[in-house]
């Protein structure tokens, strides 16, 4: 609870909402409640399940922030006056009104949390979800290029609407006899480029736990894609659009929706350089500006809109993954699960919570048991060494053998001082040789001293390197490309585990011989369900990889 305070860096950059502007002008504000650094802030989030029906929680928001209650801080074993407050609301914006009371039903109201007294001086108090706004926006994106019905933005209506307006006339309907025809826009795709569309993204092969089987997505019969989950138009939108996209469409065309996607990739990063965001306001402006001269103007509805809000938000109240719904949709089906008995929902909530922490609470003093309920962590075993399909024992060539054992041992800071010691050896003896003859020497005769592991192992990963001169491009959209044919560096193949950087690769619509990199985002390595580490694989969030 202490954690925004005592435990979080500051280097000026947002990374928690404890480093926005919106958190400090509250602490400043009211000095009191910033002073007892275990106070609560939360945020409202109002999609999902509501198991207290339409029962206000005002009045528990009032009395917390007004009066607060005492409770036990087991750590510092002592009673104190925990406060809260309420930071802000996440919805999408179909919940907009009912928290605002703005109108987008016909009415207006004013919000029941005027009532707190601190609700009127916070810079935003109703996020925009994030997670809904990509969504829909990748709906509308794939719908319109794939011609989907139901989720494009281009039809008769759409059409009629361009001849009220009077404009854009070379896209009117056009009547021969009794058919009906629609000009095809800058966005229209024939029925060969949406098939090697939907190829691309039919052949992708991602990392584990990296998002669903994208393959299960699309349909080649019907040249659609189905059953789009939020995550899935998550993961689509900020790597795979792009790349798919590479061999179809007019150049300034594909350019203008790789920048709407590289938009969002960059407002999800963890980590973000407050003096960029000026920039990338500017970016999204003039990416919806050059859309706007591709697209019909159907597909600017609201949601498309609120995306140059997005910027806004982030420079007042922190990085936007912090605001999005996907931990709370995710909880709330957990929630969901726990109901046994529909007509006493809290209860059944309560009892099965209850019962799973206590479990989980015996489960940490019992050893070599099994849980009855509690599923094994998907990192069990791994960072021990034990493989997930099995293990398989090969004879490695001696030259091999050595290569690995050469930079085993010289990677391993314990082992410098030997090399140290070894290459001074080496110049006493052979005071005449040359630095580059010393080299060599120590790599040859280095190898030979013995390194006990003794009851632990080493991993390492054998590599095929590609060539950096000619198997190696950046394009003008810096999409990292490979030719793995043209490989070099054989006699230096190895690297340590803790070296290795996951990555996956898909094959360049443009150019089949070539794949484009494309990186994780950052992953927690664990043992035996506790965190050891943080590997950190982020990028500027405006490349592509």
């Amino acid at each position: 609870m202490t954690w925004h305070s005592e435990g979080r860096i500051r280097d000026g950059k947002l990374r928690h909402p404890a480093d926005s502007p919106q958190w400090k002008k509250f602490d400043d504000d009211h000095e009191e409640f910033a002073t007892e650094t275990r106070n609560i802030r939360f945020a409202l989030a109002t999609d999902g399940m509501n198991p207290h029906g339409m029962q206000s929680s005002t009045y528990n928001l009032k009395l917390l922030w007004d009066n607060g209650i005492e409770v036990y801080d087991g750590f510092r074993d002592e009673n104190f006056i925990v406060k809260a407050m309420l930071y802000g609301t996440i919805n999408d914006f179909l919940a907009y009104g009912n928290l605002s009371g703005y109108s987008i039903k016909g009415w207006k109201k004013m919000s029941i949390f005027f009532q707190l007294s601190y609700w009127e001086s916070l810079y935003v108090r109703y996020f925009v979800d994030v997670m809904h706004v990509e969504k829909n926006v990748c709906e509308s994106v794939i719908g319109t290029l794939l011609d989907i019905v139901g989720k494009k933005k281009d039809g008769i209506n759409a059409r009629l609407d361009l001849v009220k307006l009077g404009i854009r006339f070379d896209l009117a309907l056009v009547k021969k006899g009794k058919q009906t025809f629609l000009p095809p826009t800058a966005c229209t795709l024939s029925r060969n480029e949406k098939r090697a569309l939907c190829e691309t993204l039919y052949s992708v092969k991602v990392l584990e736990g990296y998002s669903s089987n994208i393959k299960s997505l699309v349909s080649l019969k019907d040249l659609k894609l189905k059953g789009l989950k939020s995550h899935d138009c998550h993961i689509l939108i900020e790597n795979l659009i792009p790349v798919a996209i590479r061999s179809i469409l007019p150049k300034k065309v594909r350019m203008a929706i790789t920048k709407l996607c590289f938009f969002f990739k960059a407002i999800y990063s963890k980590v973000i350089d407050s003096g960029r965001l000026t920039s990338f306001q500017n970016q999204i402006a003039e990416t919806l500006c050059e859309l706007e001269m591709y697209f019909l103007p159907s597909f600017f509805d609201i949601i498309v809109h609120l995306t140059i809000h997005l910027v806004e938000e982030t420079k007042l109240c922190g990085p936007a993954y912090m605001r999005w719904m996907y931990p709370v949709e995710r909880y709330m089906k957990i929630l969901k699960g726990y109901v046994k008995n529909r007509s006493r929902p809290e209860g059944c909530i309560t009892e099965q919570y209850l019962v799973e922490e206590a479990v989980k609470f015996c489960s940490e003093y019992l050893s070599n048991v099994e849980s009855c309920g509690i599923p094994k962590s998907c990192h069990h075993g791994r960072t021990l060494g034990e493989g997930s399909s099995g293990c398989q024992q090969i004879e490695v060539p001696r030259l091999q053998w050595e290569q690995a054992h050469l930079y085993v041992l010289q990677n391993t800071p314990e082992i410098e001082p030997y090399i140290s010691l070894h290459k001074d050896t080496l110049k006493r003896r052979n005071p005449t040789r040359s630095e580059n003859w010393i080299t060599k020497e120590h790599n040859v005769q280095f190898i030979g001293w013995e390194l006990d592991y003794t009851n632990f192992r080493v991993a390492i990963f054998g590599c095929k390197w590609v060539d950096n001169n000619s198997g190696v491009r950046i394009d003008d959209m810096v999409f990292i490309r490979v030719d793995f044919k043209k490989v070099s560096y054989q006699d230096d193949s190895f690297i340590l585990a803790s070296q290795a950087r996951q990555v996956f690769y898909i094959i360049d619509p443009v150019d089949k011989s070539w794949s484009i990199v494309l990186t994780s985002n950052k992953i927690n390595a664990f043992t035996d369900g506790e965190l050891t580490e943080e590997v950190n694989v982020e990028d500027d969030p405006l490349r592509s990889t």
